[in-house]
């Protein structure tokens, strides 16, 4: 059986904790225990039934129903379990006790949350593009940024995740981005919205070869941008010289990059895909 295989489960078979990956195996444990019983992770959370009798007995039929569900809940929580991990939980004699050893043992106690939480805050804060980095490739680092955050409790808006997005791209992105944050409500757009949004004016700005090319309003303006040498045969490389600031306090390159924002919005409102 792949590992692939092992990490997800069947139907009949509980997910295989693989040690390194308890956050995953947490979720897929979750949803498979209430795809089989939902009554199942209902044990887990609440503790075994305790008899009422002297003898320990289950006198009533909801009272053995109970206790054949806390039985199952034990008995697939061990079948998911390799055996070194088990040989740390064995000593447990229900679902809950067993529960709770394997998250102690994986993720530890409170000051290692607490250090969790603040190395998952220190990745997304300090966020940023990867020089040469495609577009997907950062778009699937911040989403796995923002998921760490979510397990450990810490929930970011769409605000928020989005501008961080639009902020840390490469320079070259910045008349797209600033278009969109004219234009869009962040607040009402998922991430991947975003994402889609921009993915089709990549290879506008780097082309296939992923060399620099002019940006994607540049048809819709003039030939000639500030500050930009050009091929006779050519858009697909522009070299930038010093910048000359204006009274106002921006630099040609910026205001060009501004100028050409404006252009994109009229795009992106009549067509944001």
């Amino acid at each position: 059986m792949s590992k692939e295989i092992i990490g997800m489960g069947l139907d009949s078979r509980p997910p295989i904790l693989v040690i390194g990956e308890y956050k995953q195996w947490k979720v897929r444990m979750e949803n498979f225990l209430d795809y089989i019983d939902e009554n199942l992770m209902k044990s887990i959370r609440d503790g075994p039934i305790c008899p009422t009798s002297k003898d320990r007995h289950y006198t009533t039929i909801p009272q053995r129903a109970q206790a054949a569900i806390d039985k199952r809940a034990l008995t697939l929580l061990t079948m998911a379990l390799p055996n070194d991990m088990f040989a740390r939980v064995d000593s447990c004699k229900d679902a809950r006790a067993m529960w709770l050893g394997i998250e102690q043992q994986m993720q530890g106690g409170g000051k290692a949350l607490e250090s969790q939480k603040e190395n998952a805050m220190n990745a997304y804060e300090s966020f940023v593009a990867r020089e040469g980095e495609s577009l997907t490739s950062t778009y699937d680092r911040l989403n796995s940024c923002v998921n760490d955050l979510r397990r450990l409790g810490v929930e970011k808006n769409r605000y928020e995740v989005n501008v961080k997005f639009l902020k840390r791209l490469n320079k070259l992105w910045q008349s797209v981005t600033i278009s969109i944050q004219v234009s869009q409500n962040l607040g009402q757009l998922e991430l991947h919205d975003l994402f889609s949004m921009m993915l089709p004016h990549e290879e506008s700005l780097f082309g296939k070869t992923g060399k620099v090319s002019d940006p994607p309003s540049l048809a819709l303006m003039t030939n000639n941008g500030p500050n930009f040498h050009q091929s006779s045969s050519s858009h697909d490389n522009y070299t930038i010289e010093e910048p000359v600031v204006l009274d106002d306090g921006l630099t040609e390159e910026e205001m060009y990059h501004l100028e050409n924002s404006f252009a994109l919005m009229a795009k992106f409102r009549g067509n944001p895909q």
